[in-house]
């Protein structure tokens, strides 16, 4: 028998659309596991599959990439990944098997588009979190609300304990609220405060002259 045109253009309709409700895009995650050296985490997709109008419970997505915040061949920024968070997953149109670190073109080793196999991890997403600096730029540890940040006004504001590793040059007045410690020595126009002299120096009341 005979099947009608308007029969067939159902299914075929039908079938094109399953075939794009299967296309990966972008999906929420959860990381499993990772190793923020090597940039890349074990993961498990947050939301089921559809696949015949069910459904489904997929496995974890292996070995992902995570796209740090930026990188360049001079610059490096990213902030590391813990278990447990939630983050934003995209599925690349091409294979990324042998072309992940190329900068010319090359063939991928395979023809997958939109795998699973081809995820990476884009960033994080999180309505659990409510931004404490709104207007500014900042950088915060959450355990324990320590930060950097940059106002809105242009300043610049750091919480917590500060280690600099190299020469600090501070080419207008400081103020200091505690202790100012030092190691060595500290030194104004080349006078020393611990091996510093004086001159004129006489018994009783008089003053001495300025060190030197």
């Amino acid at each position: 028998m005979r099947k009608s045109l308007d029969y067939i253009f159902q299914k075929k309709q039908k079938d094109f659309y399953e075939t794009l409700n299967n296309i990966n895009t972008i999906a929420l995650a959860r990381i499993i596991e990772v190793d923020n050296q090597k940039l890349e985490a074990n993961i498990q997709l947050t939301a089921k599959s559809e696949f015949r109008g069910q459904f489904i419970e997929e496995g974890p997505i292996y070995m992902v990439p995570i796209l740090p915040i930026f990188n360049s061949s001079n610059f490096f920024i990213n902030a590391p990944y813990e278990s447990g968070d939630l983050i934003v997953v995209g599925f690349c149109q091409h294979s990324l098997e042998g072309i992940i670190d190329e900068t010319d073109q090359t063939e991928p080793l395979s023809k997958d588009k939109y795998s699973h196999n081809d995820a990476i991890i884009l960033g994080n997403i999180t309505s659990q979190y409510k931004d404490s600096f709104p207007n500014d730029i900042s950088i915060l540890h959450k355990n324990t609300g320590n930060y950097i940040r940059i106002t809105s006004a242009g300043n610049i504001e750091i919480q917590g304990d500060t280690k600099i590793i190299g020469s600090l040059e501070v080419t207008e007045k400081g103020k200091y609220g505690g202790l100012l410690e030092s190691n060595t020595d500290v030194q104004s126009n080349n006078v020393s405060l611990i091996n510093h002299i004086h001159t004129n120096v006489t018994s009783g009341s008089e003053n001495t002259g300025g060190p030197k």
